[in-house]
This record gives C-alpha cells, structure tokens and sequence, in this order.
C-alpha cells in the first residue's frame, strides 16, 4: 500500500551548504526535478537516499513513499482509520498526501519520483557507514504493525 521507498526527508534551511556537506562524507547528489516549489536537493549512498528540504513544513523528519494513484491511497488510509494530517491534490498541484504513525512519525506519499537515480558503484561507502534499516520507536508495536 506504500508504494516505493524514496527518500527520508529532512529540514535543510540551506540545502546548497547541506548537500556540500555530504558529499564530504562520501554522498552523492542526485539530479532533482522542479516537482517542488521550495529549494530541494537530494544525496545518497546508495543505500539510503535524503531529501534535503528547504521549506519548513519539513522541519519533521519524514519517511517518503511514492506510488501511482495517490488518491486511492488516501481511500485506503481513511479506511484503515489513519488520520490524514494533510493532503495536497489536483490537477495542478503535486500529488502529496501525509499522516503519522501510531509513534508519531511522519509519512509522506508522493505521486511521482522527485529526482534521477544515481550511477553508484556497490563498492563506494559513505564516511557514515553501511545503512541497512530505518528503526523507529513505537510505544504500541502491535498498534504500529497493523
């Protein structure tokens, strides 16, 4: 029902300086699309990918999805009884909609992808390591499975 994992989405009031400051670490940037109004830049690993946000409705971390049909996905998130924190559709806007998880972490679904995949050799590691999972508390794990 999520779709795709795309990034994890994070504040950047600066995203030029913060996309210097990982491709230090061993990142690397992606070609972004004009999809979002705000500055927006985007780095990887090849293993995790961020989205580095210039606008601050992001300043909450948040967990992207993107998949075809974003309006449906809502029927089937207010079906399940998930409250929507918001939602952005139409014909002229950016198909986004958002809502947390029983933990209080931000979800966010996107119609479309923002940005290119990248060339990255398996081989190249980041100065951060090896991602392999993103771990996130839950007070009512049963609550947060379903």
């Amino acid at each position: 029902m999520l779709g795709r994992f795309l990034e994890y989405a994070v504040f950047a009031p600066d995203p030029a300086a913060s996309l210097e400051f990982y491709a230090r670490l061993g990142f690397t940037p992606a070609s972004v699309g004009e999809a979002r109004a705000h500055a927006y830049a985007v780095v990887t690993d090849g293993r995790i990918t961020l989205g580095l946000h210039g606008e601050e409705t992001y300043a909450t971390p948040a967990i992207t999805f993107v998949r075809a049909h974003v309006l449906k996905a809502l029927d089937e998130l207010e079906r399940r009884g998930c409250p929507v924190e918001f939602s952005h559709l139409g014909n002229d806007v950016f198909n986004e909609i958002g809502w947390r998880d029983p933990g209080g972490h931000l979800l966010r679904l996107i119609e479309a992808r923002t940005f290119s995949p990248v060339k990255r050799a398996d081989s190249e590691r980041s100065l951060c390591g090896y991602f392999q999972e993103i771990a996130l508390p839950s007070p009512e794990l049963a609550q947060a499975k379903a």
